[in-house]
């Protein structure tokens, strides 16, 4: 249970209490890998409360990557070997994979479905990275434009899959002045058939498309993106870091309530690298009153 800065609401024994608890009394509950302290309280609430089993990573089951290629899953006994997909990016996503793939194996066992291999290889293979916006209710963006600006931040994949949640949203509330601070980390040439045309149906006219340095890793990435969209004459404003980009759509938008005191706004603020999201979302960091932003 994380609040929109990453932060954990509670203790971890307590997050392990409020997730297991998800579970459905004599329902086996299958547990990916943790750290001891999560596990115990994860076993406690299984046995003492829900009245069930845990198929614990480790102990039932466990993970191995065969190849650049594969990744092995070991069930009991069992054996089943799984592609890889280069789009899945992150060492947790195999994790994932073969925790839903265990669910499915002891579904099988009990009788309750048919599992077929084949399709699931199939599935990981076609499986594509479409990010995770999220509207942000509380945070300091928040704080920062005001209860009446719509915020919505996370990872945007800017691909067929990951661009038309986007666009679905932009179309269906087109009374809505979007702002759009955009940051990229790599491969923007070739993902240029998708960005181009997002941002000139969406954020041609005005300067409300806002790109910004995320970190000194990906300034190549940066500048590939800005030279593709100055190639399609497409208006935007660069700026030196998020703090900047904030600023300044903050100072577009009060010139706009001046004009326009009843208008609705978003802000849409991206990251389009998966890189350390989970580790490290300092993006979202404003400066306090008194304090000095730090890239």
């Amino acid at each position: 249970i994380y609040d929109e800065n990453n932060k954990p609401h509670y203790s971890l024994k307590a997050n392990a209490y409020h997730k297991s608890m998800l579970g459905k009394e004599g329902v086996p509950m299958i547990v990916a890998n943790q750290s001891e302290e999560a596990l115990e309280e994860i076993r406690r609430v299984a046995t003492e409360i829900l009245g069930t089993q845990t198929i614990e990573y480790g102990r039932e089951w466990k993970l191995a990557q065969d190849t650049n290629r594969n990744f092995v899953l070991m069930y009991y006994d069992e054996k089943i070997i799984m592609p890889l997909n280069s789009r899945l990016i992150g060492e947790f996503q195999p994790v994932n994979i073969a925790t839903a793939l265990s669910c499915l194996l002891k579904l099988e066992e009990n009788g309750i479905i048919n599992l077929q291999t084949d399709l699931i290889k199939q599935g990981i293979e076609n499986c594509q990275e479409v990010g995770r916006p999220q509207k942000v209710l509380n945070s300091y963006l928040n704080e920062y434009f005001g209860d009446d600006v719509e915020i919505v931040a996370g990872v945007i994949k800017l691909n067929t899959a990951g661009i038309k949640p986007f666009e679905d949203v932009l179309a269906a509330s087109p009374e809505y002045t979007n702002y759009f601070a955009y940051t990229a980390a790599g491969q923007v040439k070739r993902k240029g058939s998708y960005v181009v045309p997002f941002f000139k149906k969406y954020f041609k006219n005005g300067k409300r498309l806002v790109t910004y340095k995320f970190a000194e890793m990906y300034e190549a990435g940066l500048e590939a993106a800005q030279e593709l969209l100055r190639a399609h004459n497409l208006n935007f404003e660069a700026k030196e870091n998020f703090a900047s980009a904030m600023e300044y759509i903050k100072a577009q938008i009060e010139q706009q309530r001046e004009k326009e005191p009843d208008a609705k706004i978003r802000v849409f603020v991206t990251c389009e690298s998966m890189v350390n999201f989970d580790k490290r979302i300092y993006y979202f960091t404003l400066p306090r009153e008194g304090e000095n932003y730090q890239e």
